[in-house]
């Protein structure tokens, strides 16, 4: 509400939300996706005052079905990633840092959550999305593979972000309304494990 009504584009949204969490906090951790008609960018924030914004680039597929899906990322990617001051410290002061603060470097959910794994939206999210994950469980999911949100390669250089999920045809807006119905997606199931 306020977001929507303060804000003239995306960026302007951004730096309003940023101000909201640098001053006053956040109760819980939520995703968020600000966009306007130039650019996209989907928000974790985590902590009160700790959070990363990516911008999306316009192929990327993902799912974030109540749960954080920002992994390895490399803060001198400034064109498209923000990050809350103070998110290296924070990590370290609780001692749940993953990461290479040397390289600017942090794996965002497993220094905030201190776990990637899949819960069952995800599951049935990735076998719908993707054909290669079908018949796939938590247990056989490798996070940072999958579904986690990175820009950095095998050899830590920055790339444009990207997650492992690969849709398997051309998604038409049927395809888009059925994903709703997927079990655990469909807004009448309830799942007393999934992060909220």
């Amino acid at each position: 509400t306020i977001l929507l009504s303060e804000a003239g584009s995306a960026k302007e949204a951004l730096a309003l939300f940023f101000s909201i969490l640098d001053s006053v906090g956040s109760n819980s951790g939520s995703g968020i996706f600000i966009a306007d008609v130039n650019e996209t960018w989907y928000v974790e924030n985590l902590s009160g005052h700790q959070y990363i914004a990516v911008k999306l680039p316009d192929d990327l597929v993902m799912a974030q079905p109540n749960m954080s899906i920002i992994g390895l990322i490399d803060l001198d990617d400034t064109e498209n990633v923000i990050a809350s001051a103070g998110i290296f410290d924070i990590a370290k002061q609780a001692g749940t840092f993953v990461g290479d603060e040397e390289a600017n470097v942090i794996n965002f959910v497993m220094s905030y959550v201190g776990s990637s794994s899949a819960n069952p939206r995800m599951v049935n999210a990735l076998n719908y999305l993707d054909p290669a994950f079908a018949g796939a469980t938590a247990e056989t999911i490798d996070p940072a593979a999958s579904y986690l949100i990175s820009n950095l390669d095998a050899e830590g250089n920055i790339v444009p972000l990207y997650t492992g999920i690969s849709l398997g045809k051309v998604f038409t807006i049927d395809d888009v309304q059925n994903f709703y119905h997927v079990d655990q997606i469909d807004a009448g199931e309830t799942d007393a494990t999934a992060p909220t």
